[in-house]
């Protein structure tokens, strides 16, 4: 959306087709010849990319456009440009660089020194770093009818989602923006102004009325000022319930009030790790056990739901560490839990030690399966046990008398058991997090499903 605003305020024409990559219809490749475009964007994510390709390959063989890649996943691996089907990739965000590069296509003139643009000449990939990070509070308003007028289905959603700021200081190892720091060479936290988040706000609660909201940004709370600022006109002009992510060390009594009196319906939070050796030697977080319960509590003393993040199969994790997860969560007591599966993202500095110590390779991000909660791809040995802790976490939580029978549990070897129960768990999170009803629950696990499927 805010790439569209950028190419519609500089003269462009911008549109958004929604497809299932692995099987696209005749239909989809007519509506892009009836749209008559200049070049086809995609956004690529880890684990897609397969599907992606294989459409490109199709599009280039029916129509011949050229056809650029961008998104994490060509950021991070941008071997993804010998593609042949591929013209182009950006690396990093795209607002300055795609903007260039349609400019001076459209005039005609060179392209291959374009920073953050990929492309090969003569069979020769041409790398250009990364792109010039736009100065947030200069773009325009996002086009947030891009989607809607692609979609009925987002035209009705009653819950959005909005975008407040960029980027985050810390230095988890399983997360890609160190290397995004290391590549921009600059800072990359950057905010939108209240005035600017606000009208934007605004516009969509005219067009598209919703009921609940959620703001995407990694942490709301990087900038108190802002933050104080931005809840209190949230909660004045709009006045729904939110949602939002938080980093615990940031929580005190204080943020803990105004998130409860602006409206604040759950937080999430990451905790990752029951093992405080896996949280600060693998993955790089120094907060303590009581930092992370106190944090809680903060939240809880004002009426604040939490969803904690958690996740199993860390590498050098132990499954009596995996336990101490499970034990930290029943004594922090969330109201929904979500536990993943680490899996090796490029980019991140725990995949680059993997790669380092020769335990994966590059290859392996071909095999990255497109749903963090279907398997682990690294754990080798007793996956079973792992698979099932995994499916049986948040009933453990929520039910703490069952963590006794934990490791008996996880010992069932008949493939796929838990499977019922974790979808229970996961239609609970969803009618939390997302203030589902119980029909609109199950359509979302379904969809879920079938994605995760054709991926």
């Amino acid at each position: 959306m805010s790439i569209s605003a950028v190419l519609r305020q500089h003269g462009h024409q911008t549109g958004m087709l929604f497809l299932d990559f692995n099987r696209p219809t005749r239909r989809v490749f007519q509506e892009i010849s009836d749209f008559a475009p200049g070049i086809i964007a995609i956004p690529v994510y880890t684990g897609w990319q397969r599907g992606i390709l294989n459409f490109c390959r199709q599009l280039k063989d029916k129509t011949g456009l050229p056809v650029i890649l961008g998104g994490p996943h060509p950021t991070h691996c941008p071997e993804i440009i010998a593609a042949e089907a591929v013209d182009y990739i950006c690396v990093g965000e795209a607002e300055v660089s795609f903007l260039e590069l349609l400019n001076r296509l459209e005039h005609g003139r060179a392209v291959k020194d374009i920073p953050g643009i990929w492309l090969k000449e003569n069979g020769v990939v041409v790398g250009n770093g990364a792109s010039q990070l736009p100065h947030l509070p200069d773009l325009p308003p996002m086009d947030i009818d891009l989607y809607c007028r692609a979609s009925k289905a987002i035209r009705r959603q009653d819950n959005r989602e909005f975008s407040l700021n960029r980027g985050c200081p810390f230095h988890c190892t399983y997360c890609s923006e160190p290397a995004l720091r290391s590549m921009s060479g600059q800072a990359v936290v950057r905010s939108k102004t209240v005035d600017q988040a606000m009208e934007e706000i605004h516009y969509v609660f005219a067009k598209y009325p919703f009921k609940s909201a959620y703001f995407t940004s990694d942490n709301i709370f990087l900038d108190k000022n802002f933050a104080f600022q931005f809840l209190a006109r949230f909660h004045r002009e709009i006045g729904v319930p939110f949602s939002c992510q938080m980093r615990v060390e940031l929580i005190d009594a204080e943020v803990a009030r105004i998130l409860r009196e602006s409206g604040c319906a759950l937080v999430g939070l990451g905790v990752e790790s029951g093992s405080r050796r896996v949280r600060q030697a693998i993955l790089g977080r120094t907060m303590s056990n009581e930092a992370l319960i106190r944090g809680c509590r903060h939240l809880q003393d004002q009426g604040v739901r939490i969803n904690t993040y958690n996740m199993l199969g860390i590498p050098g994790e132990t499954f009596e560490e995996a336990l101490q997860t499970v034990n930290l969560n029943i004594e922090i007591h969330p109201t929904t839990s979500w536990i993943s599966f680490f899996q090796p993202y490029p980019g991140t500095k725990l995949t680059e030690k993997l790669l380092q110590e020769g335990k994966i390779t590059r290859e392996v991000f071909d095999i990255v399966p497109a749903s963090y909660f279907e398997k682990s791809i690294i754990l080798k040995q007793d996956r079973y046990l792992w698979t099932n802790l995994q499916r049986l976490f948040q009933m453990l939580v929520q039910f703490p008398w069952m963590a006794r029978f934990a490791r008996s549990l996880c010992k069932v070897r008949i493939p796929r058991i838990y499977d019922p129960v974790f979808v229970m768990s996961f239609y609970r999170y969803v009618r939390i997090a997302y203030n589902k009803g119980r029909l609109e629950a199950l359509a979302r696990i379904w969809k879920n499903a079938l994605e995760v499927q054709r991926a």
